[in-house]
Order: C-alpha cells, then sequence, then structure tokens
C-alpha cells in the first residue's frame, strides 16, 4: 500500500486534511497536541508503519520498559492524562509503553497490578496511585529492585519516588481558600467540602490548604465536615443532593475532586435562593461547560499536557543518563473563570 494511499485513509478516519496527516506522520512541527494525538493513534489502528519519529540521542541506556498506571475510573483529568501520555510515547523511541488499569480506589488491585508490572520486567513504573501502606510497601521493594517510580498528580507517602509530576496541591487548595474568601460567603451560611477520596495524598492536603487559609483569614465562615464522593460520577448527583438538602444556606461549595458538574445538576434541582460561590478543580469538558454558564465561579486548573511532556522528558532523561527533571517545565496552578478561557485548555 503506498504512503500517499494510507494518509488519504487517515484523513478520512479522522477529519484532518491529508496536508495535517501529513506533517504529523512525517514529524514536523505546527500541529496541536491533541491533533497529533489523534492522527497517530488512528496510525496506529491503520497498522500504518511509517510514522516518522526522531532518532535518539546520544545515551547511555537501552530502550526503557516504561508502564503507566492509572485507575479505572470515570474522573477525566486522570483518563485525559493517561490518552496524552499515550499519545506521546507514540513518537519516541527511548520508551515503550503499556497501560495497566486497577479496579478504583482498591488497594489490593493496585498492589496486584504492581505484581504484575513487576514480573514484566518493567523498567520504569508512572502511576496515579492511592495513599496506602500496601501500595508504599511495593513501590519501594520495586525501587529496591531498580526500578524507577515516577509519581503522577497525587503523591504517595512512605516512598520517595525517582520523579513527582503533578502541582503543590496545598497550594492548590489554599489558592482556592483565597479565592473563596475574597468572595465573603454569606456568614449565616455555610461553605460545603466534596472531595474525591482522601485516599489521594493531594485531595486530602488540598482540604487541609482550604480549610487553613479560611481560617487564617479572620472571616466569619462555617465550613461543614467533607463529603466524599468516592471518585465515582455515576453516583454523584444523588450523594450531593442529598447533602445539600440537609445543609441549611449553602453559601460556598468547593470540589476537591471530579464531579463538579453533577454537584451543579445538584443544585439546579434545589435552585437556592441565592446561588453560591463554587470552586473546583481542572478543566475537563464537563467543567467548561459549567463556567461559561455561570455555574462555576473559578476552576484550579492544572495542564495534563505538560505533566504528560514532563513524563516522557523524565524517562528520556533517564534514557540519556541525565538528572530526573532536566528540562522538564514547570506545572503551574492557573486561576480559569469564563472571561480568561482559551482553547488548549483541554
Amino acid at each position: 500500500m503506498s504512503n500517499r494511499k494510507t494518509i488519504k485513509q487517515i484523513a478520512e478516519v479522522t477529519g484532518y486534511s491529508t496536508a495535517t496527516v501529513d506533517r504529523v506522520i512525517n514529524g514536523r512541527d505546527g500541529v496541536k497536541d491533541e491533533t497529533r494525538r489523534r492522527i497517530l493513534l488512528a496510525a496506529r489502528e491503520l497498522s500504518y508503519k511509517n510514522v516518522a519519529i526522531r532518532a535518539p540521542e546520544a545515551s547511555s541506556g537501552q530502550i526503557l520498559k516504561t508502564v503507566l498506571i492509572i485507575p479505572d475510573t470515570d474522573n477525566e483529568l486522570i483518563n485525559n492524562l493517561g490518552m496524552a501520555i499515550q499519545a506521546k510515547s507514540l513518537t519516541e523511541t527511548c520508551l515503550t509503553l503499556n497501560t495497566y488499569r486497577y479496579k478504583n480506589l482498591n488497594s489490593s488491585s493496585l498492589v496486584e497490578v504492581l505484581l504484575e508490572v513487576q514480573k514484566s520486567g518493567a523498567d520504569v513504573i508512572g502511576l496515579v496511585g492511592i495513599d496506602d501502606p500496601q501500595v508504599s510497601v511495593m513501590l519501594n521493594r520495586l525501587q529496591k529492585d531498580g526500578k524507577k517510580v515516577i509519581t503522577l498528580l497525587s503523591v504517595i507517602s512512605g516512598i520517595t519516588p525517582w520523579a513527582h509530576i503533578g502541582i503543590n496541591d496545598s497550594a492548590a487548595g489554599r489558592t482556592a481558600g483565597l479565592l473563596m474568601a475574597k468572595n465573603r460567603p454569606d456568614s449565616s451560611g455555610v461553605v460545603l467540602v466534596f472531595t474525591g477520596s482522601t485516599q489521594y495524598q493531594g485531595h486530602l492536603q488540598r482540604e487541609i490548604g482550604f480549610r487553613g487559609i479560611l481560617r487564617e483569614s479572620g472571616i466569619p465562615v462555617r465550613i461543614a465536615e467533607s463529603y466524599a464522593m468516592n471518585e465515582d460520577r455515576s453516583h454523584t448527583t444523588a450523594l450531593a443532593l442529598q447533602h445539600l438538602k440537609d445543609s441549611k444556606d449553602v453559601s460556598g461549595v468547593y470540589v476537591i475532586g471530579s464531579g463538579a458538574a453533577e454537584i451543579i445538576d445538584a443544585m439546579d434541582q434545589i435552585n437556592p435562593a441565592k446561588r453560591p460561590v463554587v470552586i473546583c478543580h481542572d478543566m475537563t469538558e464537563s467543567v467548561i461547560n459549567k463556567l461559561v454558564t455561570g455555574k462555576v465561579d473559578y476552576v484550579i486548573h492544572q495542564d495534563h499536557h505538560v505533566e504528560a511532556s514532563n513524563f516522557i522528558k523524565t524517562v528520556r532523561n533517564l534514557f540519556e543518563d541525565k538528572e530526573p527533571v532536566k528540562d522538564t517545565l514547570p506545572v503551574r496552578i492557573n486561576i480559569v473563570t469564563a472571561e480568561n478561557i482559551y482553547s488548549d485548555e483541554i
């Protein structure tokens, strides 16, 4: 089959022009990451073998067997990060990548996957992991065996990974608290906090930061006990509706994990006389829809494209015998409103 015919097929499947497909296939710049990802995935599905990739620089290593471990979840940020890492890995010659999933918030399932990865002979392990002693013990064993562990999004206590990629979650929580304080929620009401799960150390750090800065601000505000949504958006609306009905005069809502859109749907059912201040995390598609309609006030955003690039760069640094974070980009905490959304947010 000729290259031109295959490029035309990829263009038909993806809906992009043959010129754009040609740029991606031949490794040229000037194409958005999401466009490149879709074209490369389509090329792989069509078993196209002529995708141009950069030749590796002079290095001291061999091709690194890399695994990505993420939960089987409907958390949009985690899934977007996983897809971005997979897409970026397609143009790297220093690594091969396999992705594993474990049961959502299930430490035993994660340990089982880690045991499977250990037997596979992987060199590098990247994971979005939950905080659990069993997990920490297993990761420490893997590191003693010479495996390089890179934690993604949320830190895991009890281990010192080769690298961590993600935002400062305590600072992110304090940023949310500062925004809430500046909006002066009604002192006669209550601020509700919805977590994804405190099994994620990052969610716990965000809550501590949020509560801490509100306490330090001295404003008269009541913060309710937090409610865990367990990172399961299929049940979030019903759970949130129950908690919202039980709470009188809600003046603020802080959503730490996923499910912000579903929590807002629950608020719409109640239709409060005065709309509370709403702050959540991560510019996912479902959150953007709520932001542009005025139902979310602020989004604390982290760029998963930067995080994916940093993961690939960190593995390349190992391949080239460099320091883990050399030439990686800072993962910034961005404050997004309806007035400053830009096209590459998701």
